[in-house]
């Protein structure tokens, strides 16, 4: 049986042979390796070599499956036992599966492409993800992000820790809140990144059991992971707001 570090091989791979070197190239540009010590330098390439890792494993997870989902479909929709009706609810599901990868990469370059590593980039960039889904799901979105936000770099995993999160509220919103309304909110408070994402939809009893459950733990793990926080605000009929509020990284990879 195959390890998870073997799987990851051919990602990695390609990775290496079209040169994406993920945040390394760009991010390290002007920087001057040989003011390091040997200790430095060797924790530096550790840290890149994470970083390699951690996105390689996000291509594996995200895109990999999907590979695999888009190649049964295809087998399906060839094939000649395969009725019509079935043949164009397999297109139809397969043309779904390619969206959705095409959305799951720019989510990924997005996250470890240096030029987004500043905190007005991850608010635009969060900015335009809320309304286009939002749009789609006939939501209306405010948006309301501080003018003036520190120019202060983010790094990779920070962005894509915060940003699943984000994604995660925003799924909630569109299949459990009934909302019409949404307002996103973004922040900085004393070093620490905030964002808010308030709706005005059906809410619900925070002590009781909710469909959703796991997406909130999901977001509350992945905040706890950076040193945040994530605070839900609900009562029944009054809407629900959640709040993201993250320490700002001190050291940048």
């Amino acid at each position: 049986k195959s390890t998870d570090s073997a799987k990851q091989r051919p990602i990695r791979a390609i990775l290496d042979r079209f040169h994406v070197r993920i945040v390394i190239v760009d991010q390290s540009e002007g920087f001057d390796f040989e003011s390091l010590s040997p200790r430095q330098l060797a924790e530096r390439r550790r840290e890149i070599e994470q970083e390699r890792a951690r996105v390689a494993h996000d291509l594996h997870d995200d895109l990999g499956a999907g590979l695999t989902e888009v190649n049964m479909l295809t087998t399906l929709a060839n094939s000649p036992a395969t009725p019509g009706e079935e043949k164009s609810r397999y297109l139809e599901t397969l043309s779904e599966t390619a969206r959705r990868m095409v959305t799951s990469l720019d989510e990924i370059v997005w996250a470890v492409n240096p030029r987004n590593d500043t905190i007005a980039s991850l608010a635009s960039y969060f900015g335009a993800h809320a309304q286009r889904l939002l749009d789609l799901a006939s939501v209306s979105c405010g948006l309301d992000i501080a003018e003036n936000l520190p120019e202060r770099p983010l790094d990779p995993r920070f962005r894509q820790e915060i940003f699943f999160a984000f994604k995660e509220a925003l799924t909630n919103v569109i299949r459990h809140a009934g909302a019409t309304q949404v307002w996103l909110r973004i922040s900085v408070d004393n070093d620490w990144l905030v964002v808010e994402l308030a709706d005005n939809g059906r809410g619900f009893d925070p002590g009781g059991h909710q469909s959703g459950d796991d997406g909130i733990a999901n977001m509350k793990e992945r905040l706890q992971a950076l040193g945040g926080q994530c605070e839900i605000n609900s009562r029944v009929g009054a809407g629900t707001t959640v709040k993201f509020r993250a320490p700002l990284p001190q050291k940048f990879l």
